[in-house]
């Protein structure tokens, strides 16, 4: 069974769950999948629903949401209760969990952006600042 490194989008609406392996980098996941977050009672449970069809072994995994993360700790702010990198390593056997603000979590994905990935939105023109 190889290992895998699972990552997330933690969100009041939606919850996306990805599957990526040391060979295929972070611009290309394996399997990814969306889930309703109301559906669930917390994102153990959608971590659960995720894992119980898959062979996997969990590595690492890190999730970003919406929140202030504090001493691997956030109470979201689209989600009811607060989550810990410790209660969800227990649902990932143990494997070190990460929490990253999403703005956070997005920054640091900017470096592994290829030039196919960045999109001028307003090419704007050079002025001089006097």
């Amino acid at each position: 069974m190889s290992d895998y490194v699972l990552a997330g989008d933690i969100g009041g609406t939606k919850t996306r769950l990805s599957l990526y392996d040391e060979a295929g980098g972070p611009s290309f996941p394996l399997e990814q999948e969306t889930f309703a977050s109301k559906d669930y009672g917390s994102l153990t449970e959608i971590i659960e629903a995720y894992l119980s069809q898959k062979a996997v072994n969990i590595r690492i995994a890190s999730f970003g949401v919406a929140g202030p993360v504090m001493n691997g700790q956030v109470s979201t702010t689209n989600l009811p209760g607060s989550l810990t990198e410790a209660s969800l390593g227990a649902v990932v056997d143990h494997a070190p969990v990460y929490l990253l603000n999403d703005l956070m979590a997005a920054a640091q994905a900017i470096p592994f952006l290829s030039e196919a990935d960045v999109q001028t939105i307003n090419a704007g023109r050079r002025s001089q600042i006097r």
